[in-house]
């Protein structure tokens, strides 16, 4: 990355960080418990994709975990009814404690209105409150389908003995695999160092040096290199269902930004995910428009976004996903999550992968 590229997000984000700074302190702590916990940044406007996440995680074995967050990006006023209510159904594996937005968290996140705000804010919270000595960092559009998932990733962190420990290296914006750099998503971290060492604003986003070379940090990368004491356990495909950038390419659209014409994107995916949740509106609407081959967009959010630009391959991957999920929950597909896929298989063609695949099928 040029020098003049850091200058330039430099200044863009400054208003932003001296926004942001005031909003949290981390305090050292005096003790934590042995054990983990998972923490998921929640969307107040993708309710039922909560009450997903929530489904799949009340599936997991206690085994070390101590508790779950739930971080939602209201205040306690704005808790969505449903989520509430599916909290006390839910037969939990372990203690699970709502936290919330200040209001004044809320004011300034919400005129920002960037997923990695949303996402900064959320972990920053989760890692003040945080009670034992790992925490799991678990992206709310990745669906856990493996019940010792993270019992798992947690032993392998003890193992590993590193602050860090995530389920791959990395890659992107200008950082190699060679830096030593883990992503954010199921990552298991130990919020005690964090908490002694840092402030919340040193885990936001920042343009900065590696070995000579300017890159972009993304949230906690800039302290993991500080910290210097990362490792990976990489996962099955099939022990986690989780569509990349799904939640930032969604905040992004509703406030305008971005260019969804030239992602891959996988919005396709969410009136699944909120049909999951228990919310039909959104399925029912999008299997309507898939009948249509020729149609380039499908109703979301009260606004259509495009999806004619989207190759078979995509198409194939998203349907493989889908089912994954539901052959993990139910043991087949159900009739009227068949009936939305009849059009996304029709847009697969030839890339089609279900039942062509050797090992790990996606089945029906």
């Amino acid at each position: 990355m040029s020098y003049a590229k850091v200058l330039w997000k430099r200044v863009k984000r400054a208003p932003m960080v001296r926004a942001l700074r005031p909003l949290l302190r981390w305090t050292p702590p005096d003790a934590l418990a042995d054990g983990y916990s998972i923490a998921v940044g929640c969307m107040r406007s993708l309710a039922p994709v909560a009450a997903a996440n929530m489904r799949l995680l009340a599936r997991g074995r206690p085994g070390a975990l101590r508790e779950i967050m739930l971080v939602f990006d209201c205040t306690e006023a704005e808790l969505p009814s449903q989520v509430l209510a599916l909290h006390e159904r839910l037969d939990w594996p372990c203690p699970v404690r709502i936290l919330t937005y200040t209001s004044e968290q809320v004011r300034v996140a919400r005129r920002i209105h960037w997923g990695w705000v949303y996402s900064w804010l959320s972990w920053s919270l989760a890692i003040e409150h945080c009670r034992t000595r790992h925490l799991v960092l678990h992206d709310l559009d990745a669906l856990p389908l493996e019940p010792t998932l993270f019992d798992r990733l947690y032993q392998g962190a003890c193992t590993a003995g590193t602050v860090f420990h995530g389920i791959r290296p990395y890659t992107g914006a200008w950082i190699g695999a060679a830096d030593g750099l883990v992503t954010t998503f199921e990552l298991v971290l130990q919020p005690g160092v964090l908490r002694a060492r840092f402030q919340p604003i040193d885990a936001f986003n920042r343009a900065g040096l590696i070995g000579g070379r300017y890159v972009d940090f993304d949230t906690l990368l800039w302290i993991q290199h500080q910290v210097k004491s990362g490792s990976v356990q990489p996962l099955d495909e099939s022990e986690l269902v989780h569509p990349s950038q799904l939640i930032c390419n969604y905040t992004d659209f509703v406030a305008g930004r971005g260019n969804l014409p030239r992602i891959q994107h996988s919005l396709v995916l969410l009136p699944y995910f909120e049909y999951l949740g228990g919310d039909t509106t959104q399925l029912d609407a999008a299997t309507a428009a898939l009948r249509d081959p020729q149609r380039g967009t499908i109703p979301l959010s009260g606004r259509p976004p495009p999806v004619g630009h989207l190759r078979p391959a995509h198409w194939a991957w998203t349907e493989k996903q889908i089912r994954r999920v539901e052959q993990a929950l139910y043991g087949a597909t159900r009739p009227a999550v068949e009936a939305f896929l009849a059009g996304i298989v029709q847009r697969c063609g030839a890339a089609r992968t279900v039942d062509r695949e050797p090992g790990g099928v996606a089945a029906r």
